[in-house]
């Protein structure tokens, strides 16, 4: 049985990490979308990362430990960045 700071520290650090990830990917879709219409580009960019938040949230979440959560939530986006023109 997990202690309750340890539960809160755990949430934390995947609500942190998606939230990370979803602003990135939102970042690298505007910027890569192959669309000339910026409004459809502005929808892409906040629906898809919105939904791709929720699911990466929900696995993050139902991981078994703290280096689960922390692997789950912060490995997956930090390579995006690296992309030209995303920084």
């Amino acid at each position: 049985m997990k202690s309750a700071g340890l539960r809160w520290w755990m949430m934390l650090v995947a609500v942190t990490g998606c939230v990370a990830g979803a602003v990135t990917l939102s970042a690298v879709i505007t910027v890569f979308y192959p669309g000339s219409d910026a409004l459809n580009r502005l929808y892409a960019g906040v629906f898809i990362p919105f939904f791709i938040l929720c699911a990466i949230l929900c696995y993050a979440l139902t991981s078994p430990g703290p280096g689960a959560v922390f692997l789950r939530a912060w490995i997956w986006w930090p390579p995006l960045l690296l992309l030209p023109g995303v920084c």
